[in-house]
């Protein structure tokens, strides 16, 4: 009897072990330095491509999108991949592919009580630069407003970086 109940306690400390893990991961992301470094890396170079004029960069701008979504893949759940999506938006705004820049924007954006404030201005200052290559212009004055309530300073030197086309 006393092998039976010792087996049954066994067997409901590593079940509710499994939830807290798997409920732990679910609430929030985690992030890993193996991850980090590698984003680090790719982040330098595209720095040093947005350098260059972006037809000339375009062959290293696809290969440094091909190594975020492995990073994304390999990553999945962390801080890392989404910083990656990130990247891949903004990847996308230097090619002129506004429309898979929103996507990419729009996705990390899903994590809004994930993220800290900053990263989110960032989100919506180059989510409204692709919207404004698009040409939807009532679109990006809804998220430079979105912008004015988490960072007034971003959304203001937003709208003087526009000639003031975007003040409200």
């Amino acid at each position: 009897m006393r092998k039976k109940s010792l087996l049954i306690s066994t067997i409901i400390v590593t079940f509710f072990s499994f939830w807290l893990a798997f409920n732990d991961n679910a609430m929030g992301l985690r992030q890993d330095a193996e991850a980090g470094l590698q984003l680090d890396t790719i982040s330098k170079d595209l720095a040093a491509y947005s350098k260059m004029k972006p037809a000339d960069a375009r062959e290293y701008y696809e290969e440094a999108l091909s190594e975020l979504h492995a990073l994304i893949e390999m990553f999945a759940g962390t801080e890392e991949a989404l910083e990656a999506k990130f990247f891949i938006g903004t990847t996308h705004n230097q090619l002129g592919n506004y429309d898979e820049a929103i996507k990419y924007f729009d996705d990390v954006l899903n994590f809004k009580d994930e993220i800290n404030q900053l990263f989110q201005a960032k989100l919506l200052y180059f989510k409204a630069k692709a919207l404004l290559g698009n040409g939807r212009i009532e679109d990006a004055k809804d998220v430079i407003a979105e912008l004015r309530i988490i960072e007034p300073g971003a959304a203001n030197a937003f709208g003087k970086e526009l000639g003031g086309t975007m003040r409200e």
